[in-house]
C-alpha cells in the first residue's frame, strides 16, 4: 500500500480536484483498490461531490460513534472508496492525535493499493499538519497567477521539517 498526499499552501489552489482526479485515475487504470481520504475542510466536501452527503464520516470515527471501516464509502467509480471528513468551514478542521490517526489509517487501508489524501491548506490550517505525517509522498498544488513565492517556500520548508520531501508540484489553472 502506498500513500500520496496533495497539499497547497493556501485555500483555493485546487487540491481537492487534483486529489480526486488522481484517485479516480488510479482506480480506473491500475485496477487497484484506491482510498480517497478527505482531510480538507474548506469548501464543498468530497461527500457532496460524490453525492454521499448524509454518509458516516471521519468525524464520526474520531468521536467514537462508529468504527473506522464503517465510514468507508463506495463511490460510483469501481474500486474507489471514500473516507469523508463531513464538516466544512472553519469549524470543520480535522483534529486527531498522532497515534489515533495512524490506527485509523492502518485499519481503513487494509487491502488498498493507494491511499490518496486531500490535505488541508498547510499555511491556513497548521493544526492539520499532523494528518500529513504518515504520507511519505506529497504533491504540492499551486494555482497559476495567485500562489505566492514566499508561501511556496514556507510550504516546502514546512514539509521538509515534517520529514516529507515533495515529489513535485502541479501548477493548476494555468491559461
Amino acid at each position: 500500500m502506498d500513500r500520496l498526499a496533495f497539499v497547497s499552501a493556501r485555500h483555493g489552489e485546487g487540491t481537492t480536484t487534483l486529489a480526486s482526479c488522481a484517485a479516480i485515475g488510479l482506480a480506473r487504470y491500475t485496477k487497484l483498490k484506491i482510498l480517497l481520504v478527505e482531510g480538507n475542510s474548506y469548501g464543498q466536501s468530497l461527500l457532496a461531490k460524490f453525492e454521499l452527503a448524509d454518509a458516516p464520516t471521519l468525524h464520526d470515527v474520531i468521536a467514537g460513534r462508529i468504527a473506522p471501516r464503517d465510514a468507508l464509502l463506495e463511490t460510483d467509480v469501481p474500486r474507489l472508496q471514500l473516507l469523508g471528513l463531513g464538516l466544512t468551514g472553519a469549524s470543520g478542521a480535522l483534529t486527531v492525535g498522532r497515534a489515533e490517526w495512524e490506527a485509523i489509517l492502518g485499519e481503513v487501508s487494509q487491502g488498498v493499493g493507494y491511499v490518496i489524501l486531500d490535505a488541508a491548506p498547510f499555511l491556513d490550517r497548521p493544526q492539520a499538519r499532523l494528518v500529513l505525517e504518515p504520507f511519505p509522498r506529497v504533491v504540492i498544488v499551486a494555482r497559476a497567477g495567485s500562489a505566492e513565492r514566499g508561501d511556496m517556500q514556507t510550504l516546502t520548508q514546512g514539509l521538509r521539517r515534517l520529514g516529507l520531501d515533495p515529489l513535485g508540484a502541479v501548477l493548476n489553472r494555468f491559461q
